[in-house]
């Protein structure tokens, strides 16, 4: 294995198994550059190819979300408070656990169904105890407020990762195929009509402001889907790129082994052959303990 070392390439050789852990954009990324993914994309950048898995970087999937937010008419939420009383916050919660800082911003979760012929939900829902952005990259809020958001479980849209040069410095391009599946489309839209059902329910009567997102002349189907398609965004679970399974495209068998290859695993959510319906932080730690046990005992 070659790597950099203050500027200069070293070299290291692995006594027993390699074992690659660097998420569901890297690893792929790095197989690629090795010589491990698909051939005619291999050959176009000059890289030899060494064992030709064409579903290397292929098969990407993540949860889509889309926010509904609203301004408070108290000032229920810490982040936009001015610094004293964020100070008077902070000796709040130390003695008496109560205050903004009790909150640990994320309120509340739950599983629905996006239409009343789904075996079992599909959507995720939570409720945020602050205002966030309507997306990630519109930077921080400075009012008071909450956003519910919802995000697709399974969604049937898929994107690919490949390389963008044969220069490991160079970054992966990266292709999630959001909504390229229409269903997922409708799926999010569906989760809006949830968290806005939510939101105007009467527990919140007493502190619910101006709706900011999606805007409260936004019902129809068409200016909901408008608004879906303009502001959903990751939710930072990407998964599937180096896909596990027993059939001869499989990137890697049930132990994790890279089909093709000897001396070499692959252990991170990368591996899941579909996404899972919720948050993928303890499954793949899931996955990491039961790699380590393949490993221990091979």
């Amino acid at each position: 294995m070659q790597y950099l070392r203050f500027g200069s390439v070293e070299q290291a050789y692995a006594g027993a198994e390699v074992i690659l852990s660097a998420g569901a954009f890297r690893s792929p990324h790095i197989l690629m550059l090795s010589g491990l993914g698909p051939a005619a994309e291999l050959e176009k950048l000059a890289i030899p190819v060494r064992v030709d898995l064409p579903e290397v970087g292929k098969n990407l999937q993540d949860h889509i979300h889309a926010r509904v937010r609203c301004e408070l008419t108290q000032p229920l939420t810490f982040a936009p408070l001015p610094g004293e009383d964020k100070a008077a916050a902070a000796r709040v919660y130390e003695t008496s656990k109560t205050g903004p800082l009790a909150s640990n911003f994320l309120e509340a979760g739950c599983f629905v169904n996006s239409r009343p012929d789904v075996a079992y939900p599909d959507l995720q829902l939570f409720l945020f105890g602050n205002l966030t952005p309507e997306y990630p990259e519109a930077g921080q809020v400075s009012r008071h407020g909450m956003a519910l958001t919802a995000y697709v479980n399974r969604p049937r849209s898929t994107g690919q990762v490949t390389l963008s040069s044969a220069d490991p410095l160079d970054r992966p391009r990266i292709d999630p195929g959001y909504f390229s599946d229409p269903d997922d489309l409708r799926c999010l839209v569906a989760g809006v009509h949830w968290n806005l059902e939510i939101l105007y329910g009467h527990a919140f009567d007493d502190i619910r402001g101006v709706e900011l997102s999606p805007g409260i002349n936004i019902r129809d189907e068409a200016g909901l889907a408008d608004f879906v398609r303009r502001t959903a965004s990751t939710t930072w679970h990407p998964t599937s790129t180096c896909r596990m399974g027993i059939d001869t495209t499989a990137v890697v068998d049930p132990t994790l082994r890279v089909n093709g290859v000897s001396g070499l695993r692959v252990v991170d959510a990368s591996i899941m052959p579909t996404i899972v319906s919720g948050n993928t932080n303890a499954p793949t730690i899931m996955i990491a303990e039961k790699a380590a046990d393949l490993i221990h005992h091979s």
